[in-house]
């Protein structure tokens, strides 16, 4: 205030030197210290300063509105109730202390205060005074006002901090302010709740009648009443006269037109504020205006929660700064605009740009919001202008730019990023996320493909480009990881990552790529049912689905499909590749090739691309070598303990089929110190570490089952999952594998063996026939085992499995050294690429993969060449032994009206028999012929029987077929006669007749594998090679073409060198017996197949040999 005012002192002085110091420090005393006298007064005081002269002035200044002083009072009265009103915006802690000064002879300054106290002060000798003490900490405390019985209130003469800042910027200001231009809430409470309160109780007339005057500070202010109910009392005023006068209002919130309108609520929704533009005069908050300008650089680092020039504690948003990143981050590739939101884009090109938004940006908005608030403009060649549209509570729009630009290279701010110069060591992520279902059609979790060189070279790998996935409520999503090698991860995550967060270290900004959830696959209440059939092969695995009984659908996927998008029907690819990119590019090539290596088919389905190849997938699981439980943002997990071993985290199928050659598995890890291991023979091998890995290849397949049958609208609880086992298999192996899929899915699974599987297959066909004597059996040719079943009239005679297949037929490897004449005779076909392959542990494996790459003109091509007489010889015995063993087997059935025997041939295996015919199926005669021969001489006919030979439409993917059409009254049906041993043996001296089912030998030869023996001139396997030979050597076939093979030009020494040497033979059967029941706790199969797996051995080391 202008004026300093003294009460005059009409005595001298009586004091003290050193009195005042004696005085206690009291608020009392800070309130007459913060009195001011200009420095041209203080030489003529004649009287000494008192607070009575404040509240005398505010006394006589009331009540006209003609005096002087009439506004400043009345304006600084207002202050301090406005203060009051809204203490919880307030940056500032209020209390109240009553003072009290005695009429105290003895200290006469205290005297002296007393005796020039106005009268109405005085009672019993004690003159009391209250005063409202601010504070902005506790040691930070100054007047804000003393309460009067004239006045209510009155104030120091200037308000001021220690410092010598203004506490209050927006009160006690030389301007008076009437009440017309303050906060609305407060104009009502003053003229209606305050005044009223005033009026009724009779206090105060003077002050009632200047806030009542028409002319006077309350002029044309707001006059209805404001409601009770959000008026709160004021804690630090209960003990004073002020406490049931003076009230807060209840509100955390202040008003304005800049308000943000949030489309997440809040309970104070923050202030806008705009330094692009003018803010002096412009309007604030309350209905005040800015009182001075701002800039950007000013507001940057200023603290958010109160508002800038203002002693108001409420939340405000620099939009430039807090909603918008420091840095743009660029991409090389087009960001995939059918998957992610990008807002709006104007450019020579797609969207390249991570879009700039903060996390604080969507603590008020959704991913929703992005599309139409966010626009990213390329203004030149350098400059990318990112312009964002801000709702506020108006129902306008504020619009911020934000300038970031190409050649800013040593600064951390307004720069665009851009790893162009990097290629294929990009550290930007490239990402695939799986599968492309959203939460409510999927429970399990998702998984992200990432590529990108994101960690730094050396021993601690340090990231260089951190990654963050966030659900769509920008939560944080727990996640465990897997560095596949140097440029390749695999993360498993809780929930969609809505939001995937790309940070730049070194200039501390993020990119943000959002997925648009509109975009995903939705099912609305899937209420199909199925059943699935899963035959989990030695060499490739088949699936096949029918919904609400239709026909059968079998699962293939494409190793060719490399359309646009990288096949974006079936993942979320959040970057775009073009078909000449795809073509052209390595990074696009790269992950093409990683997909099918490390992670899941690019396409899957009976509908894929019209170039692409349909293969099984391979019974084959890539496993990290060192495995633990990944990265997780979870902390550290445990190590070392094969249930670690987790689907597609740390292991994957090597779908790869056309460019597996463009991989080293183990150097691919070998820069991260990351091993690999092939586990191949999934099916087979009882080791505790291989089931661990024939669960988690399980567990892939059925994450991709499960996406499949959502596609089509199945309900996950209407579905039956059937599974076969061959026969051959233990009785424990059988177990294991029940606990594994009870595991995997549950108790809804239902168990079957593959040789009922096949034969169901054919009865869904319609080529088995009741009310026919005929026998019909089929023969499904895998690659671990043979399943066969007897058929006749609506009669199962016998289900059985002998583990003579593939594997047996392609060879072998013993010390590094591979006996195959088929591979041999394969792999130098011209059209085939042996460095495609040369990667893939185990040439059998190599095997499965050339075959599936040639068609089967180019088979047949080969397999009637000259260069494949060994191969095709082989084939011959191969299938000659097979034929034999099963007419041993069919002895026990009554063929006395036999006519006919319908030999229905299935299975991957049954392609070798049709090669030399030039058809898919179809045996050569010349073939066939020698095998009927041979079942002949097996089966003993009293009358001429004929016997036909056909294939299956669908090889390989019969017994999933058949698993999917199982019905209820075929499930008990076992068949009528058990499998036999076939040959009869000696165990010391003790004979065992050949008639003795395998099961009951099993029993019997546990202990006794190695003493086992057999006469050579009672042996089956001596009685087939005779057969064999005999009818061979009788053969156009073999007299025309293959007996002009050098090695195949002496039958009889051949003959020898398979079963000659008989005691050396018998020692050799007698290890293979003891290995299955090692390993299976049972001989699996017949004596004579065993005998046979030792012969084709031989065999094939013979004629690799003699090429």
């Amino acid at each position: 205030m202008p004026r300093y005012l003294l009460p005059k002192q009409k005595s001298l002085p009586q004091t003290t030197p050193g009195q005042w110091k004696e005085l206690i420090i009291t608020e009392f005393t800070t309130f007459v210290n913060e009195m001011e006298v200009s420095p041209d007064s203080k030489i003529n005081v004649t009287s000494i300063p008192s607070p009575w002269a404040r509240m005398l002035l505010f006394k006589e200044a009331i009540k006209s509105i003609n005096h002087l002083m009439h506004k400043e009072a009345m304006s600084n009265i207002l202050d301090v109730l406005e203060i009051i009103f809204y203490y919880e915006l307030m940056n500032i802690n209020i209390e109240y202390k009553e003072i009290k000064i005695k009429n105290d002879e003895k200290n006469k300054f205290l005297k002296i205060l007393y005796d020039l106290s106005p009268e109405e002060l005085k009672k019993d000798d004690i003159v009391s005074i209250g005063l409202l003490i601010a504070s902005r900490d506790s040691n930070d405390k100054f007047a804000l006002a003393g309460t009067s019985p004239f006045s209510l209130l009155f104030t120091p003469m200037n308000l001021k901090h220690k410092e010598g800042n203004i506490v209050f910027p927006r009160y006690f200001r030389e301007r008076p302010v009437p009440l017309k231009e303050r906060p609305k809430d407060f104009q009502r409470w003053i003229n209606s709740n305050f005044l009223t309160k005033l009026r009724k109780d009779g206090n105060y007339p003077d002050l009632v009648k200047a806030l009542s005057d028409d002319e006077g500070i309350c002029a044309e202010s707001l006059k209805e009443s404001l409601t009770e109910e959000i008026l709160l009392p004021c804690d630090f005023l209960k003990n004073s006269p002020l406490a049931t006068l003076v009230k807060k209002i209840n509100t955390k919130k202040i008003s304005s037109p800049y308000l943000l309108k949030a489309t997440k609520e809040n309970e104070k929704p923050p202030l806008i504020i705009d330094p692009s533009i003018n803010l002096y005069g412009s309007e604030y908050y309350n209905g005040y205006n800015y009182l001075q300008d701002f800039k950007y650089e000013e507001l940057k680092d200023s603290n958010r929660d109160f508002l800038p020039g203002e002693n108001i504690k409420y939340p405000w948003i620099l939009p430039q700064e807090d909603f918008l990143q420091p840095v743009l981050i660029k991409y090389k590739y087009l960001l995939n605009s059918n998957r992610l939101i990008l807002g709006s884009y104007k450019g020579s090109s797609g969207m390249k740009y991570a879009l700039p938004l903060t996390d604080k940006f969507f603590n008020h908005f959704n991913y929703n919001d992005v599309q139409d608030m966010l626009s990213i403009k390329e203004i030149s060649d350098k400059t990318v202008r990112v312009t964002l549209k801000i709702p506020i509570q108006n129902g306008e729009y504020i619009e911020i730019k934000r300038d970031y630009f190409q050649d800013l290279t040593n600064s951390k701010e307004n720069r665009i990023i851009n790893y162009d110069d990097r290629d294929i060591d990009t550290p930007l992520p490239h990402i695939m996320i799986w599968p492309p279902l959203p939460p409510e059609n999927w429970e399990d979790s998702y998984y992200a493909f990432v590529y990108g060189k994101r960690y730094k070279d050396g021993v601690n790998q340090e990231e260089m480009v951190p990654l963050e996935f966030k659900d769509q409520d920008f939560k944080d999503i727990k996640y465990e990881r897997s560095r596949k090698a140097d440029k390749i991860e695999i993360f498993r995550l809780e929930k969609l990552p809505t939001y995937t967060v790309i940070s730049d270290i070194a200039s501390q900004g993020k990119g943000l790529l959002i997925l648009n959830n509109n975009s995903l696959l939705r099912v609305n209440k899937p209420i199909k049912s199925a059943k699935v059939g899963i035959d989990f092969g030695t060499s490739h695995t088949n699936i096949a689905i029918t919904i609400d009984d239709s026909e059968p659908e079998v699962l293939k996927y494409s190793s060719k499909f490399s359309g646009k998008n990288l096949n974006d029907d079936d993942f979320i690819t959040l970057i775009s590749f073009s078909d000449e990119e795809v073509g052209r590019e390595q990074i696009p090539i790269l992950i093409l090739n990683y997909l099918n290596q490390y992670f899941l088919p690019n396409s899957l389905s009976e509908i894929h691309n019209t170039q692409s190849i349909d293969m099984p997938i391979p019974s084959m699981i890539l496993m990290e070598g060192d495995t633990d439980k990944g990265d997780t943002n979870e902390g550290d997990t445990d190590k070392g303990d094969t249930n670690s071993y987790k689907a597609l985290l740390n292991t994957s199928i090597a779908f790869s089929k056309d460019d597996v050659g463009f991989f080293n598995y183990d150097l691919d890890g070998r820069t991260i110190k990351k091993t690999y291991v092939q586990q191949t023979n999934l099916k087979w091998a009882p080791q505790l570490i291989k089931q661990q890995a024939s669960k988690e290849y399980l567990r892939i397949l059925l994450l991709l089952l499960k996406y499949e049958l959502i596609k089509r609208g199945v309900d996950l609880k209407k579905v039956e999952y059937h599974w076969a086992f061959p026969k051959s298999f233990s009785e424990t192996l059988i177990n294991d594998y029940k606990k594994m899929w009870r595991e995997l899915v549950g108790e809804g699974y239902k168990v079957t063996d593959e040789s009922k599987a096949a034969l169901l297959y054919f009865d869904h066909k319609g080529i088995l026939h009741r009310n026919n004597p005929d026998i019909a059996i089929i023969i499904d040719t895998g690659g671990g085992s043979s399943d066969i079943s007897i058929w006749q009239d609506g009669q199962i005679h016998m289900l059985y499995s002998s583990l003579w297949a593939g594997m047996n037929l392609v060879g072998f490897e013993k010390d590094n050294e591979t006996y195959s004449v088929i591979f041999d005779s394969i792999k130098n076909l011209p059209s085939i690429k042996r460095d495609i392959f040369q990667n893939i542990k185990g040439f059998q494996n190599q095997l499965n993969y050339i075959l599936y790459s040639l068609d089967e003109t180019t088979l047949s091509n080969l397999a009637r060449s000259d260069s494949f007489y060994k191969a095709r010889f082989l084939i011959l015995y191969f299938y000659s032994a097979l034929f034999y063993e099963i007419g041993i087997q069919s002895r026990a059935i009554d063929m006395d009206n036999i006519k006919k025997i319908n030999l229905l041939l299935a299975g991957n295996g049954s392609r070798f028999s049709c090669w030399s015919s030039g058809a898919v199926d179809k045996i050569d005669e010349q073939e066939q012929e020698i095998y009927k021969q041979v079942i002949k001489k097996a089966i003993p006919f009293d009358k001429e029987v004929e016997i036909h030979t056909s294939f299956a439409q669908d090889k390989k993917r019969e017994v999933a077929i058949g698993l999917c059409k199982d019905k209820e009254d075929s499930k008990e049906n076992k068949g009528i006669k058990n499998p036999i041993i076939t040959e009869k043996v000696f165990i010391n001296a003790n004979s065992v007749p050949s008639n003795m089912s395998i099961e009951d030998f099993n029993e019997l030869i546990l202990q006794n594998g190695h003493l086992i023996n057999i006469e050579p001139n009672n042996s089956e396997i001596v009685n087939f090679h005779n057969t064999f030979f005999e009818v061979l050597a009788k053969s156009n076939l073999y007299r025309d073409r293959l007996k002009n093979d050098r090695a195949l030009s002496n039958l009889e020494s051949i003959k020898n060198i398979l079963i000659g040497d008989w005691g050396k033979f018998i020692g050799e059967l007698r290890g293979v017996i003891e290995d299955n029941i090692k390993n299976y706790t049972s001989i699996s199969s017949s004596i004579f197949t065993l005998e046979m797996q030792i012969s084709i051995n031989r065999l094939n080391r013979y004629l690799s040999k003699n090429q």
